[in-house]
C-alpha cells in the first residue's frame, strides 16, 4: 500500500511540473481567419506577471487549454480584430444568446453577470436564417478571460419560474480586474471561453464593462436609495413624466428607462430635460436588439425578465431598495405614510429580508366597454383619468414588489423567486394603482360593469403637486403653446429650455429668446421689464412678475388641460398670488 501511495506522489509531482513549466508550444491555428504565435511562452509574463500560470480546469487537457487561450488573450490590445461576437450578440458555438453583460460588488462577492436568454427560448426568439446549438447550463464548461489572461470559473443558473426564463452567468472578478474596475475606474475587456468541446481555441465571446458608480447605503434611513426600472418601453414615453414625478413625491431617487423604441424622438427629448435639471435622476439603458433581428417568445414583454435582472445587476450597487414596474402601475403608500421611505423605515427598518410584495389595485373604465370623456382625455393626468376601481384586491397574481438587490439572487416579473424573505404588508398601508386601462380597453377581473367603485383619494391627494412639477421649470414649456393658442404676442421668450423655445418659436419674428450668455440674473432683470407676463407654477417666474411694474391682471399662468384652473382641487392662495390670473379667464 505504502509503495502505491509513492507511485501517486511521484505521478503527482511529475504532472505538476509539466503543468508550471515554462516551455514553448507548437504552432497552433486557431481559427481560419487568424494563425497565432507558436513561441506562446514569450508572453507569460503579461498574461501572469504576479505568480505565474495558476492551473485552472478540471482535466488536464483543459488546463493546457485555458492556459492557451489566456496567453492569447493577454497579447491581443482591445482594438484586435478578433473575430469574436461582442455582446449583445450569439455566441461564436452558437450555445449562448447574450443580451448584457454588467459588474456588481453585491452579487456573489465582486463579480461580473451575464444576462442570456433561456436556452429553450433561442430558436424561438433568433431569426429562422439564424442558426444556433443551445445548450441548457449542465452540460457547459464556461470560463472567464479577462485581458492580462486571468481566468476564473463561470456558474450558470437557469431560472424557469411560472413560465417566466431567464439564464445568468456569474464569474468572479480576479485581482487584476477588480482592480482595474474599482480602483483604476477604467472600463475592462472580458471574453468568454467554453471548454464545453476541446476543438474550440479561441473565446466564444467578448464583452466591454464600465465602472459601476457605488453609492450603497447611507447610514440615515431617510436617505436610502430607492430606484425604480421600467418594463421595456415601446413608444410610451408620453406617460412618463407625470409617472416620474408622482414617484418622486413618495420618494424615489432614481429612474431607470428601459428603452426598447423612439421613433418620435419623444424620449430623448423629456431624458435631455430631465439631465439638463436634475442630473443623475433619469438614466437610459438601451433595451433594443433589432440589429440582431430578436423577438421575443412573449411578444408583449420584449425580454422583460432579462430586462429585471439587468436592474437588479447594473443598479444593486446603487440602491437599498429597487423596483420595477410598468408606466400603468403606481406604487402609492397610504395614510398615515407620506412616502415609501417613511413606511419602510416603521415597518422594516434595518430588518433583512429579500423583498415586500405589493397587491395590485385596478383602476378601470367607468363604463367598462368604452371610455368616458374624461377618460379619454389623454391631456388629463392618468390618476385624474381613472377613478373608478375595482371593488377587491386582484387575488390571482397580480403583485408587484419592492426588494433589497442585496439579499436577492433571481426575480420573476410578479415576485422574488430566490433571495431572502418575502414580506406581505397590510393592504392598509402600501399598494399599486394599476390603471390596466390607460392605453387601451380590455376584460380584467373586477372591472366588469357594476363591479367598480369611486375612488377620488389618489387623485386628491397628488394631483396639484404633480400638474405644479410637471408644469415649472424647463416641464413648464408648454406655457408658450397655451400663449400662442390664445392669440398673445411674445417679445422675449425667458425659459431654461432656449433651445425647445426657439425650435418651436423661432419663425415669429416678433419672439426674441434671450442669448444663452445670459445667466439667471439677467434673465430675471429681463423679465422685469416686460409689460405682461406668462409664467408657470414656479418661484423664479413669480419673482419676476412680482418685481415688474404691471402687477393688475397681466400675470397670466396656466390652466390644466381641460381649460379649468390649477386650483379646482388646490387651494388658490396656497400657490398664487391674487393679482395672478388664469389663461382660461383671459380673452
Amino acid at each position: 500500500m505504502r509503495f502505491f501511495v509513492l507511485f501517486i506522489l511521484i505521478l503527482f509531482t511529475l504532472l505538476s511540473g509539466y503543468i508550471y513549466t515554462k516551455c514553448p508550444f507548437s504552432t497552433t491555428t486557431l481559427n481560419a481567419h487568424i494563425s497565432y504565435p507558436s513561441y506562446y511562452s514569450q508572453f507569460r509574463d503579461v498574461s501572469h506577471p504576479a505568480g505565474g500560470w495558476k492551473p485552472v480546469g478540471h482535466t488536464l487537457d483543459e488546463q493546457n487549454l485555458l492556459h492557451n487561450m489566456s496567453i492569447v488573450v493577454a497579447t491581443w490590445s482591445a482594438n484586435t480584430k478578433d473575430n469574436i461576437p461582442t455582446v449583445p450578440c450569439l455566441s461564436a458555438d452558437g450555445h449562448l444568446l447574450v443580451l448584457s453583460v454588467a459588474a456588481s460588488r453585491i452579487r456573489y462577492g465582486v463579480s461580473l453577470t451575464f444576462v442570456t436568454v433561456y436556452p429553450t427560448d433561442m430558436k424561438a426568439v433568433l431569426p429562422k436564417n439564424i442558426s444556433s446549438h443551445p445548450l441548457p447550463s449542465n452540460q457547459q464548461s464556461l470560463w472567464c478571460i479577462f485581458s492580462d489572461g486571468s481566468v476564473t470559473p463561470v456558474y450558470i443558473y437557469d431560472s424557469n419560474y411560472a413560465r417566466e426564463r431567464v439564464s445568468l452567468l456569474d464569474c468572479p472578478l480576479s485581482q487584476f480586474a477588480n482592480d482595474q474596475l474599482w480602483k483604476l475606474n477604467q472600463t475592462i475587456r472580458v471574453y468568454l471561453a467554453s471548454t464545453t468541446t476541446k476543438d474550440r481555441k479561441i473565446p466564444i465571446l467578448k464583452a466591454f464593462v464600465k465602472v459601476p458608480v457605488v453609492s450603497i447605503i447611507s447610514s440615515n434611513s431617510s436617505q436610502e436609495s430607492f430606484t425604480l426600472c421600467t418594463s421595456p418601453l415601446r413608444n410610451k414615453a408620453n406617460y412618463l413624466v407625470q409617472w416620474i414625478e408622482f414617484h418622486r413625491l413618495v420618494g424615489f431617487s432614481k429612474f431607470v428607462i428601459y428603452n426598447t423604441t423612439d421613433t418620435d424622438n419623444y424620449l430623448s427629448t423629456i431624458v435631455n430635460i430631465y439631465t439638463q435639471k436634475y442630473p443623475g435622476l433619469v438614466d437610459v439603458v438601451q433595451w433594443s436588439f433589432s440589429t440582431l433581428g430578436l423577438a421575443d417568445a412573449v411578444s408583449i414583454r420584449y425580454f422583460q425578465v432579462e430586462a429585471l435582472h439587468d436592474c437588479l445587476i447594473r443598479y444593486g450597487d446603487k440602491s437599498e431598495w429597487l423596483s420595477a414596474i410598468d408606466l400603468d402601475e403606481y406604487v402609492v403608500p397610504l395614510p398615515p405614510y407620506e412616502t415609501i421611505v417613511d413606511y419602510i423605515h416603521e415597518n422594516f427598518g434595518r430588518r433583512i429580508i429579500g423583498s415586500i410584495n405589493l397587491r395590485s389595485q385596478f383602476f378601470c373604465s367607468k363604463n367598462s366597454r368604452k371610455y368616458t370623456p374624461e377618460e379619454k382625455d389623454t391631456n388629463r393626468l392618468t390618476i385624474e383619468r381613472f377613478t373608478f376601481r375595482a371593488s377587491h384586491l386582484y387575488e390571482g397574481g397580480r403583485e408587484k414588489y419592492l426588494y433589497r438587490p442585496r439579499f436577492v439572487q433571481y426575480l420573476s416579473i410578479h415576485r422574488q423567486v430566490i433571495g431572502l424573505s418575502k414580506e406581505q404588508p397590510s393592504e392598509k398601508h402600501i399598494t399599486i394603482a394599476h390603471y390596466v386601462f390607460m392605453t387601451r380597453l380590455r376584460a380584467m377581473s373586477g372591472c366588469g360593469l357594476n363591479e367598480t367603485v369611486e375612488d377620488i383619494s389618489i387623485r386628491n391627494r397628488f394631483e396639484c403637486h404633480i400638474i405644479l412639477r410637471e408644469r415649472g421649470g424647463r416641464l413648464g414649456n408648454r406655457l408658450f403653446m397655451f400663449a400662442s393658442a390664445y392669440g398673445l404676442s411674445l417679445t422675449h421668450s425667458l425659459s431654461d429650455d432656449k433651445n425647445y423655445c426657439r425650435k418651436i418659436f423661432g419663425h415669429n419674428k416678433n419672439v426674441l429668446v434671450t442669448p444663452d450668455s445670459f445667466n439667471a440674473a439677467d434673465d430675471l432683470a429681463i423679465l422685469t421689464l416686460c409689460q405682461h407676463t406668462i409664467l408657470p407654477a414656479g418661484t423664479f417666474g413669480w419673482w419676476g412678475a412680482f418685481l415688474s411694474q404691471n402687477r393688475l391682471g397681466d400675470v397670466l399662468t396656466d390652466s390644466k388641460s381641460d381649460h379649468t384652473p390649477l386650483d379646482v382641487n388646490c387651494r388658490q392662495d396656497d400657490y398664487f398670488p391674487s393679482w395672478f390670473s388664469f389663461l382660461n379667464n383671459t380673452n
